[in-house]
């Protein structure tokens, strides 16, 4: 099981979330891009722990490893789908 370091890790919310196809976490209508250099990367649909520390700080957990990420102002962009061909 993961060891908290600190009183930060300990009195804080977790709350277990799940990861999108486009490696995206929501969390409080916030959203959290994992960037894709990180490792181990979660797979889509893998479920993650979301902590949010007592000053509003968040970590993303996953295998008891903090995830590297960023918020998002906006939600992604969807790729434009190519015309089919026959």
């Amino acid at each position: 099981l993961y060891s908290p370091l600190s009183l930060a890790d300990i009195f804080c919310y977790e709350t277990p979330r799940v990861v999108s196809n486009d490696y995206v976490v929501s969390y409080h209508r916030r959203l959290f891009q994992i960037t894709r250099h990180t490792k181990p990367l979660p797979r889509p649909r893998t479920q993650v722990i979301v902590r949010e520390l007592l000053d509003g700080h968040i970590k993303l957990l996953y295998q008891n490893t903090e995830l590297a990420h960023v918020e998002l102002s906006t939600p992604p962009q969807k790729e434009a789908l190519a015309p089919f061909s026959a």
